[in-house]
């Protein structure tokens, strides 16, 4: 191949390819598609965004190529790894079966996630301080907790199943 034609962008076909990108992903892609509104497959992502977006873990990523840049927030901080997304997305998709494989695994995170929120923050009334001794001990408890809260209602009831189960007002009277 002459040298001209190997220098041409993948995506495009200008010349001038990037070199990092060559190193790095092993792609030739101009300056034009490296960036994010050009081409957004020859974009990069960074590594948590790619684990977040494409549910891929770091052994996943560790076989592809990556490029590190000055951490943006705070120079002093680790480098950042930025991944081409046109590779995460193919591996994702060789891992998860496509992009409805993909979509059913983020379905089911969300679902997941869903169902933790759900039992962190909306507690059923069994599930209260005393429900979970009652449980705990092995016993309902209910005769003993209906006598020491309602003694009223208990006397009423029970008045009422000796007057051949007439009802008795609020005074506990018939």
């Amino acid at each position: 191949m002459p040298p001209d034609r190997e220098a041409r962008c993948k995506h495009c076909g200008k010349s001038g390819a990037r070199d990092d990108y060559r190193r790095a992903f092993g792609v030739r892609v101009c300056s034009a598609c490296s960036s994010d509104d050009a081409c957004p497959s020859a974009a990069l992502i960074t590594k948590t965004t790619a684990k977040s977006r494409f549910h891929v873990t770091d052994m996943d990523l560790d076989a592809l190529g990556s490029l590190e840049r000055a951490n943006p927030h705070r120079p002093s901080w680790a480098p950042v790894k930025l991944y081409l997304v046109e590779q995460v997305e193919a591996i994702s998709h060789a891992k998860w079966g496509g992009a409805n494989g993909l979509a059913r695994r983020r379905r089911a995170c969300v679902e997941a996630r869903v169902t933790r929120a759900q039992g962190v923050t909306a507690p059923s009334v069994d599930e209260t301080p005393a429900a979970k001794r009652r449980r705990r001990d092995g016993g309902d408890g209910d005769d003993e907790n209906v006598a020491r809260l309602a003694p009223r209602a208990v006397g009423a009831l029970a008045i009422s199943s000796e007057n051949g189960g007439a009802a008795a007002d609020d005074e506990g009277e018939l």
